[in-house]
Parts: structure tokens; C-alpha cells; sequence
């Protein structure tokens, strides 16, 4: 059975409710990353926050490439450009926030990628409504993702790609990346729960 738009956002917000007092207001597009972290990390975290709010994604980023986590300097790595939570707002309008949000880059992303990762996103949660997987797919959360598809659509599309060398060592990185992604699924039990309720059946694409 997959996930409707309106019980993911019911899931996360269950989710948040776990988190410590400090990090129960951040907003619910940035839940599942937070809890995706080590023990040492979320308490980093909530250490930093309780300071003072900061900037969820560069605080993940911080923690990601830091063996060695210290609470000052997260906090001056994710200081916010405005310090504070943002005013108003309700819980559906937070979450929607970075879907309503234009992708920003310095090369404008081909609208055939764009479209072709919101097709993924319905696949993966068949209740959402077309226009906010195009939001999603063209939003800077999903600028990595967005990346992976260009990638992929310019190696099948290049001359290079009627080598056997380049085909072959392409599927063989798919396999590898593929197997990566479901370790971490595997290892964190919001993605496991989420994989559930999705779309995706592992009996068509594992292997």
C-alpha cells in the first residue's frame, strides 16, 4: 500500500515528536535527514540548537564531512541569514516551502531531467499530485538527484556510449550505487518504513 501525501507529513510529524525539545520545530522537510543521524551527530545537533537555531542543511552537511564534531564550529559553519525560526506559517506550508522554492543554478537543468525525475518521485509516492512532483524535481533539495539523472541521460546519449567499455562499466556502477543505497535504507528504519509505504517494489528492482 503506498504512502498518501497526508500520511507522510502525519509520519513525520510522529517522527519530530521524538526528537529532543530543541529540534521538535524544525521543519518537516528536514525530519527524516535529522533522524538519519548517529547518536554523536543529533546530539551535536541539539547542542548547537539550543544555542540558537541554525540552518538544518549545512548543519547535516557540517556533520557529513566532519569525523570530529564540534558544537562552535557547526554552529558557525550553519549560522542562519537570519537568526530565528521564521514567523507564521502552518505545518503544510513549511513543508511545501522548498517544493515552492525555484532551483537556483549557475547552468539552467533540462526540463526533460526535470520531468523525468518528478515521474521517479509519483513512482515512489503514486498519491502525489503531478504539480508538486515538478516543484520537487526542479527544487534544490533534489538538485543531487537532479544531477544523477543528467548524468545518466548525457552517458546514454554520448558517442562514447556505443563502447562496450563505457556501457559495461556504467551498468557495473549503477549495480554498485544501487546496492550502497539500500545498505543505507537497510541501516536506518524511517527510510525502511518509508521504502514500505512507497511505491517501489524491491522484486523488480533488486537484484
Amino acid at each position: 500500500m503506498s504512502e498518501s501525501w497526508e500520511s507522510r507529513r502525519k509520519r513525520l510529524v510522529k517522527v519530530r515528536e521524538g526528537f529532543s525539545e530543541s529540534l521538535r520545530n524544525i521543519p518537516l522537510r528536514y525530519v527524516e535527514d535529522v533522524a538519519g543521524l548517529s547518536p554523536d551527530a543529533l546530539r551535536a545537533l541539539d547542542r548547537a540548537y539550543q544555542a540558537e537555531p541554525v540552518n538544518i542543511p549545512r548543519a547535516i552537511q557540517y556533520i557529513r564531512e566532519n569525523l570530529v564534531l564540534s558544537v562552535e564550529d557547526l554552529r558557525e559553519f550553519a549560522k542562519p541569514e537570519k537568526p530565528g525560526p521564521k514567523p507564521g506559517g502552518t505545518e503544510i506550508q513549511d513543508l511545501n516551502a522548498s517544493i515552492a522554492k525555484p532551483k537556483t543554478a549557475s547552468i539552467t537543468p533540462d526540463k526533460r531531467d526535470i520531468q523525468a525525475l518528478a515521474e521517479v518521485l509519483m513512482m515512489c509516492y503514486p498519491s502525489m499530485p503531478k504539480v508538486s512532483a515538478d516543484a520537487i524535481a526542479a527544487s534544490d533539495v533534489m538538485s543531487e538527484a537532479l544531477r544523477v539523472v543528467t548524468a545518466t541521460r548525457e552517458a546514454r546519449e554520448s558517442y562514447h556510449a556505443q563502447s562496450d567499455f563505457v556501457i559495461l562499466t556504467l551498468l557495473q556502477l549503477f549495480s554498485q550505487s544501487k546496492k550502497q543505497v539500500l545498505e543505507i535504507i537497510q541501516s536506518n528504519s524511517v527510510f525502511q518504513k518509508a521504502l514500505e509505504n512507497s511505491g517501489i517494489s524491491l522484486d523488480q528492482n533488486h537484484s
